[in-house]
């Protein structure tokens, strides 16, 4: 018995060209071509409709969050929508290059490199704290590199409001 290829969300005014993460708790990250624009973006798809609440929650206050923040090291958000079956995704910058994870797998990072990132990724944090925002899920997977090369937070799914 063979397994056939799960089907890609259907999105308006999006083409979906295949999967790109798989791993994450409650969605799949897909690239996409934006049509109207001309460009590759990176769509995450909440995995199953009858997802629970929380989960649900969560993916919801990630966009919201992500799409707040205003700092050149936080991954951009582009939209928010339903697909055609009905599950939430965001649509976001892509980021080909390795996450920090990745290029870490792949042996020693030269000390400036790693320094430059912490300095970075903690200026989008600090930014983050000033709009009252907690991310609570800072990891190598979780710095992505941006297409000119600089580290880009994301994955603000479990982040806490300050009150």
């Amino acid at each position: 018995m063979t397994e056939t290829a799960p089907r890609l969300p259907v999105i308006t005014g999006l083409r979906l060209i295949r999967l790109l993460s798989g791993a994450g708790g409650y969605g799949d990250v897909y690239l996409a071509r934006e049509e109207s624009l001309g460009r590759e973006v990176a769509v995450k798809v909440l995995r199953d409709l009858a997802v629970d609440p929380v989960a649900r929650h969560r993916f919801e206050v990630e966009a919201t969050t992500m799409a707040g923040l205003q700092h050149p090291n936080v991954v951009a958000i582009h939209g928010v929508g339903r697909t055609r079956d009905g599950r939430a995704y965001i649509v976001m910058a892509y980021c080909p290059q390795q996450t920090m994870a990745e290029r870490w797998r792949g042996g020693v990072l030269a000390v400036p490199d790693v320094l430059r990132t912490a300095i970075e990724v903690g200026g989008a944090l600090e930014s983050d704290q000033q709009a009252g925002i907690i991310h609570r899920d800072v990891k190598p997977a979780n710095i992505l590199t941006l297409p000119w090369g600089a580290p880009g937070l994301t994955d603000f799914g479990v982040a806490m409001q300050l009150t």
